[in-house]
């Protein structure tokens, strides 16, 4: 218990010096592509966001990147969102200035939100950060409306990016830890009418992040995969 503890101690300090000290890759020509894909995925899975409760399982993206929770208020939607970091969340609090959103410093493995809350819960690039990703997947599933959606997203070998190279390099530096996990439904559908719309569920093996994510699937798995919390028409 005190390792665990110890362990959970040290990743929050991470994310801590990294939202402090990380600088904005806004304006960048590779985050102008991510927030394209970002909005055509929303366009497709949930193209109308006026009064939807949305809530982003990290606030990287406000607070260094694509500004999604932005774009998605200004379309009407009502956000939320929790990050590890209470610098990150500081940070998105002033780009969201004036859509009053609710945010929070938090877990996600914790979520401070009651049972059926939240219309819909964005998450890209978050559970697989971290060992516990079932307790994250479980909140997120707990928090979720009869009727709501889920949008998870993973990285995998296709990155546009170059995680793999970077993520190699960071490897032979001893910076991370790899591995790969066949795609398993969550835990919490188990004896449950609730059932994914579609797609695999891709489930991310542990990582010990301390400059990067060590993840890895196969290219063939795709990096983000949508449910509802009923059964599809």
């Amino acid at each position: 218990m005190r390792s665990a503890e110890k362990s959970g101690r040290a990743y929050k300090a991470f994310w801590t010096t990294v939202g402090a000290e990380f600088p904005s890759l806004k304006g960048a020509a590779s985050t102008a592509y991510y927030a394209e894909c970002e909005q055509r995925l929303f366009a497709d899975l949930v193209p109308d966001l006026a009064g939807k409760l949305l809530f982003k399982t990290d606030l990287w993206d406000e607070a260094k990147n694509s500004e999604i929770l932005l774009w998605a208020a200004q379309r009407g939607a009502r956000v939320a969102g929790a990050d590890i970091a209470l610098a990150t969340a500081v940070q998105a609090r002033q780009v969201l200035a004036g859509q009053r959103p609710l945010l929070a410093a938090a877990d996600v493995r914790r979520l401070p939100f009651r049972d059926g809350t939240l219309d819909l819960v964005y998450s890209m690039g978050t559970i697989e950060h971290f060992p516990e990703y079932r307790a994250a997947v479980a909140e997120i599933f707990r928090v979720l409306k009869s009727g709501g959606r889920a949008i998870v997203g993973v990285p995998n070998l296709l990155d546009p990016f170059l995680r793999p190279l970077m993520v190699a390099v960071l490897d032979r530096l001893g910076a991370t830890t790899t591995g790969s996990k066949r795609p398993s439904p969550p835990a919490a559908w188990a004896g449950s009418s609730r059932r994914p719309a579609s797609g695999w569920w891709p489930a991310p093996a542990s990582c010990s992040c301390r400059a990067g994510c060590g993840w890895r699937t196969s290219g063939s798995t795709p990096a983000a995969v949508a449910w509802r919390t009923s059964p599809p028409p």
